[in-house]
């Protein structure tokens, strides 16, 4: 068993490595800015703001908790809203993981640093590879890019996993796309999705079991943590209509430009996952599976009404 510190444990993805780590039996550490309404068993609970805490700080934690291995999953990612709060996107996604990584760096920890496939600007003619050219499009990309860079730069020991488009976190505190999806279908209300950005969507679930794994390794290096099919936004609520056997007319697509979003996405982000297949000896799951899985979890915690 190790001991693991992570941040960001109120999210989406954070919240799941904590009652994964902690049903494990690991000594378990998170690393929060306030006091949140879920804890989950077995995780002992810090607080501080990463955006001011000072290095020093971190270095006194670090001798109390002598963690192994660090999951980095706090940031702000919010895409749109990182165009408008740049001080803080930087603040919490560059600066933070700097001071996180140092102190990695200093007591022998190994850093994992939650990235995105924002770093990318959707130019390539094929799935992006982990060594491909980076240009991110927006602050979100470009703070994360300098997380990454500061991850590399500092520690000894490191992985770095860019992920995409992650949905399923149906239970959390946080908004599921795919739940809001669903409910949306449900009531027969119609909805409009964005038809040319395509991605790696990738299920929470499988997602935890990659970082997991990846974090047991101590592998080395960046990795796409990501799912196995590559399609756009609105291709994948189609998917999520005929799981449902809701009418897909319901559905209708548009065109980034039309929603004018603050910041620009790259317009085709899929990911190879080659590399962390051969990691971990799993292939990741297509969105098919991770939908299957999904649903079912949302039928199981009944929330959807009842027709």
């Amino acid at each position: 068993m190790s001991t693991f510190l992570v941040t960001g444990g109120s999210g989406c993805i954070g919240s799941r490595i904590l009652h994964r780590l902690g049903a494990q039996g690991h000594t378990v550490y998170a690393l929060q800015r306030s006091e949140f309404i879920r804890r989950e068993p077995g995780v002992q609970y810090e607080y501080c703001d990463l955006t001011t805490i000072s290095e020093a700080r971190l270095c006194a934690l670090f001798e109390r908790v002598q963690p192994e291995v660090l999951i980095h999953c706090a940031a702000l990612t919010n895409v749109d809203a990182c165009e408008g709060l740049r001080e803080l996107a930087y603040a919490l996604n560059a600066a933070a993981t700097y001071r996180l990584a140092r102190v990695c760096g200093r007591y022998g920890v190994h850093c994992l640093f939650l990235s995105t496939d924002y770093v990318y600007d959707g130019t390539s003619p094929r799935p992006y590879l982990e060594e491909d050219q980076v240009r991110p499009l927006s602050v979100y990309g470009q703070s994360k890019l300098l997380g990454e860079r500061a991850v590399q730069e500092v520690c000894e020991s490191w992985t770095i996993c860019r992920t995409a488009v992650v949905y399923g976190s149906v239970g959390g505190a946080r908004q599921d796309f795919t739940l809001w999806l669903a409910q949306q279908l449900q009531r027969k209300q119609p909805v409009r999705i964005v038809c040319d950005q395509v991605s790696s969507p990738t299920y929470v679930e499988d997602l935890v079991e990659q970082i997991l794994a990846l974090a047991s390794l101590r592998a080395q290096g960046i990795y796409h943590t990501a799912g196995s099919s590559m399609l756009d936004r609105y291709q994948f609520a189609l998917l999520v209509a005929r799981f449902l056997s809701a009418n897909e007319t319901l559905i209708s697509p548009i065109l980034s430009d039309e929603l004018a979003q603050k910041a620009q996405r790259p317009t085709y982000a899929g990911l190879c996952i080659e590399k962390i297949s051969r990691k971990i000896g799993v292939r990741p799951l297509s969105v098919e599976e991770g939908l299957t899985r999904c649903m079912t979890a949302i039928k199981e915690q009944s929330l959807l009404s009842a027709a």
